[in-house]
């Protein structure tokens, strides 16, 4: 016990004066490192607290879970590294307790080249800012910036209306066929699921995806070839599903010339809208067909129907793709 506590005494004093020695050597500028060797000298808890020392040869080896990294190479290659003998003064350094007075001065002893370098604390601070800056994959729906989701709900009868048909024009068919709908309603309607139906009868189903959504009271127009479409200057904000993609000129739905034209629509087996235009001699090239009032009663009549006069821009075919009527 005696000796015990002479040698806690001795050690406590050594350790003072290690203190002592970095508050000396940071103003006097003398050598830090040369005080840590002194403090260490003859101290016999030199390595108090420090990790067990490894016999020479011995490899160390990363514990087992979620701390290895996964890789056989690079584990490899760090228990290598780790190999040293038991009294290598690096290794012995890397476990020593951060509490150590050698220590303590090596690390807080910076100089005033160092404070002026890029580790001072205006960098830190420029380093801790950006660490807690989200990068754009961090965005997440709940973002209130982000703009909500479109709700779009099934259409039923009424709901909606085809308002304009273009089956004779000018180009080549039925490449330059379109029509138009009108959503009558005050919310959102999903158009994906629908089925288009002509007058043969061919059946053709609008895609999901991606989901096609006509909005609130505004007309959309479907053409059987966006790119002609767009060449016969129909406008390409007002279309919103091309239904002939892919496909050969013979096949998929078509709009004919002769008493057999017709176009209606459904939502399974519930109708939707129906233009049977195919008897009521309206046919004229270059001329789609308008419905005179957004009304379903009456829409499957001829009388209700009127041959566009006007043409939606210079060159074009008669119409108003996209936007209102213009029956007289």
């Amino acid at each position: 016990m005696e000796w015990s506590f002479a040698v806690r005494f001795d050690s406590s004093v050594r350790l003072a004066s290690a203190v002592g020695c970095c508050a000396g050597a940071l103003l006097l500028g003398s050598s830090v490192a040369s005080c840590a060797r002194e403090a260490e000298l003859d101290d016999p808890f030199a390595n108090y607290g420090s990790a067990p020392a490894l016999d020479s040869g011995t490899p160390y080896e990363d514990p087992p879970g979620p701390t290895s990294s996964g890789n056989d190479a690079r584990d490899s290659a760090s228990a290598a590294d780790a190999v040293a003998p038991a009294d290598a003064p690096a290794f012995e350094d890397a476990r020593r307790s951060p509490t150590k007075t050698t220590d303590a001065c090596a690390v807080d002893a910076f100089s005033p080249e160092d404070a002026a370098g890029p580790l001072d604390a205006a960098s830190h601070d420029e380093a801790a800012d950006g660490a807690d800056e989200p990068s754009p994959a961090d965005v997440t729906p709940d973002d209130p910036d982000a703009a909500p989701p479109v709700i779009a709900s099934t259409a039923s009868p009424g709901d909606l209306l085809i308002t304009e048909i273009m089956f004779a024009p000018w180009g080549p068919e039925p490449q330059s066929e379109w029509f138009e709908i009108y959503n009558t309603s005050v919310d959102p309607k999903l158009l994906s699921g629908l089925t288009l139906q002509d007058g043969y009868p061919r059946t053709h189903v609008i895609a999901a995806d991606p989901p096609v959504v006509i909005p609130s009271q505004t007309y959309v127009v479907l053409v059987r070839d966006r790119a002609v479409a767009v060449a016969n200057v129909v406008p390409d904000a007002a279309i919103a599903y091309e239904y002939g993609a892919g496909l050969a000129p013979g096949e998929g739905i078509q709009l004919e010339n002769d008493a057999s034209g017709a176009l209606s629509l459904w939502n399974g087996s519930t109708l939707l809208a129906n233009v049977p235009y195919g008897p009521w001699g309206l046919t004229s090239y270059g001329q789609s067909i308008e419905l005179d009032a957004l009304d379903l009663d009456g829409s499957d009549d001829a009388a209700s129907w009127c041959l566009a006069e006007n043409a939606w821009a210079a060159g074009s075919d008669d119409g108003t793709p996209g936007s209102d009527n213009d029956c007289p």
